[in-house]
């Protein structure tokens, strides 16, 4: 008693619904109750393994659509990691403009368009323009909150 291939695409299709509705309704409970790392982390998870699928399934048929046109170099991924880099330096960089923005905000130190100057200490120069990438938050002497 084997199941036809119509029956197991039915099957996998209200399967998959069905922890799609999961998923959606235990973010929202765990939203609420549990700690925002777990959440974040898990998130992050999540959108790794989208991002790794499209790119397992797109790049190898955007690769053979390159090799019938006569192209050797495999250009579809070289645009996709291109992208990727690109998108990573935006994030980054409007990741420093707006803590610069808040803290000089926060401070009262903001330029106005007539090219005041901000005031900043040394400490505060040197953590602006270095990088730093944490999935823990932080409190302001930039010690990790447990």
């Amino acid at each position: 008693m084997s199941l036809s291939l119509n029956a197991w695409k039915g099957l996998s299709m209200v399967v998959f619904t069905l922890l799609a509705v999961v998923g959606a309704a235990a973010s929202v409970v765990l939203k609420e109750r549990c700690n925002q790392l777990y959440v974040s982390c898990g998130v992050l998870f999540s959108v790794g393994v989208l991002v790794a699928g499209g790119f397992v399934h797109l790049l190898t048929d955007c690769n053979e659509m390159f090799q019938e046109l006569g192209v050797d170099f495999q250009w579809g991924s070289t645009i996709a990691g291109g992208t990727v880099v690109l998108l990573s330096c935006v994030e980054m960089s409007m990741n420093r403009y707006l803590q610069s923005s808040s803290r000089a905000a926060r401070d009262g130190d903001a330029t106005n368009n007539s090219g005041n100057k901000i005031e900043a200490t040394v400490d505060e120069t040197i953590q602006s323009n270095s990088l730093s990438v944490s999935l823990l938050p932080t409190t302001e002497d930039n010690s990790v909150m447990a």
